[in-house]
């Protein structure tokens, strides 16, 4: 698998985070886009960040 906003591959030692609607990515990626947009960069369902 690999992290649809930078489109590496995951590593063994990746610290990945899965959304709800089951959509896995880097979590320093992930941490970056929702700074920017409220949407899963794959599906674009509504995402909540606490």
């Amino acid at each position: 698998d690999d992290c649809s906003i930078c489109t590496e591959k995951f590593e063994a030692n990746s610290l990945v985070y899965e959304l709800k609607c089951g959509h896995m990515f880097h979590k320093m990626c992930l941490r970056k886009w929702l700074n920017h947009k409220t949407i899963c960069p794959y599906c674009r369902d509504e995402v909540i960040w606490l």
